[in-house]
C-alpha cells in the first residue's frame, strides 16, 4: 500500500528527522528523571520542571540558527488544532504570560509534534504561507537540539 506522503505539508525526510529528534529528546528526559505519571497512569514529561531547571543554561542566542528559530517560533507560534462548532479549526492558544520563555518554547515544539503526528498537517493549513509547516518543523528541530544540550546529563542520554 503506498504511503500518502503527498498530502503531508512537510517533506517526508524533514518529518522523519523531527520524529527521531523529538522521540530522542523525550527518551533522554525520561532517562534523566523528568518523567511523571500522566492523568491516564501512563508516562508524561514534566516539561515545566525541565524548562525551569534548564533555563539558566539555555542560551536563546547560542547560534544564529537557534536565535532565528526562537524568533520565528515566538513571533508566529504554531497554532493548536481544536474542534469548534463540530469542525476542525486552529486556535492561537498562547502560553500564560507568566510562563518562563523556555517553557513556552517547549509548548510550541510539542504543539508542532502534535499537529504533525496527530494529523493536523493533513487538514486545511493554519496559514496561507505554503512553507509555514516546514519552517515550524525546522525551527523546532533547532530548539529540540538546544533543549537537549541545556543539561549535560540530558545531552549524554540524548546521544547515548
Amino acid at each position: 500500500m503506498p504511503i500518502p506522503v503527498h498530502a503531508l505539508n512537510v517533506p517526508p525526510d524533514l518529518a522523519f528527522e523531527f520524529f527521531v529528534m523529538f522521540s530522542r529528546l523525550e527518551f533522554a528526559l525520561k532517562a534523566c528523571g523528568y518523567g511523571c505519571v500522566s492523568a491516564q497512569n501512563g508516562i508524561d514529561i514534566n516539561w515545566a520542571r525541565f524548562a525551569r531547571e534548564a533555563t539558566p543554561a539555555f542560551d536563546l542566542a547560542a547560534t544564529p540558527a537557534l536565535r532565528s528559530a526562537v524568533e520565528y517560533l515566538l513571533a508566529d507560534p504554531p497554532k493548536k488544532e481544536v474542534i469548534r462548532h463540530n469542525r476542525l479549526d486552529w486556535d492561537a492558544a498562547l502560553p500564560g504570560e507568566h510562563e518562563p520563555q523556555l517553557h513556552g518554547l517547549a509548548i510550541f515544539v510539542r504543539r508542532v509534534r502534535n499537529n504533525l503526528f496527530h494529523g493536523g498537517k493533513f487538514v486545511r493549513p493554519e496559514s496561507i504561507d505554503p512553507d509555514r509547516d516546514a519552517k515550524l518543523v525546522t525551527a523546532s528541530l533547532r530548539v529540540i537540539e538546544a533543549l537537549a544540550q541545556a543539561q549535560p546529563n540530558v545531552w549524554e542520554a540524548f546521544n547515548g
